[in-house]
């Protein structure tokens, strides 16, 4: 058990380390355009991941359904795909990380101990 939270810990770590590097990009974006600039998840498995071009014509959010009538419901993968990606993954991290913290400990209190002489 303590090697799943281990692991947990340790991708949390990686996956908000990935946040904060996209979030450093997304400050410098903005700062360059003057204005607020965010990646969302999209783009950045766009920039990752090279597309085919026959994927680049039907990508997009017109295609996959945010866009359709109010009866119909957006796919969650298109829904996702337009959040920043910073946010997510910076999100996301954190809650791998407290996912893999120990559990059973109780709150462990730092006052010092009373000796038995009192």
């Amino acid at each position: 058990m303590r090697l799943v939270a281990w692991t947990l810990r340790l991708l949390g770590c990686l996956v908000l380390a990935v946040g904060v590097v996209l979030a450093v990009g997304d400050a410098a974006r903005s700062i360059a355009a003057d204005r607020l600039t965010l990646l969302s998840i999209d783009e950045t498995l766009a920039m990752a991941m090279p597309a085919n071009p026959a994927e680049a014509a039907t990508a997009g959010p017109a295609a996959s359904g945010v866009f359709g009538a109010a009866s119909e419901g957006a796919p969650l993968s298109a829904v996702l795909g337009l959040q920043p990606a910073s946010v997510v993954a910076g999100l996301a991290g954190l809650l791998l990380i407290a996912l893999g913290r120990p559990q059973g400990r109780g709150r462990r209190s730092y006052a010092p101990r009373r000796s038995k002489a009192e």
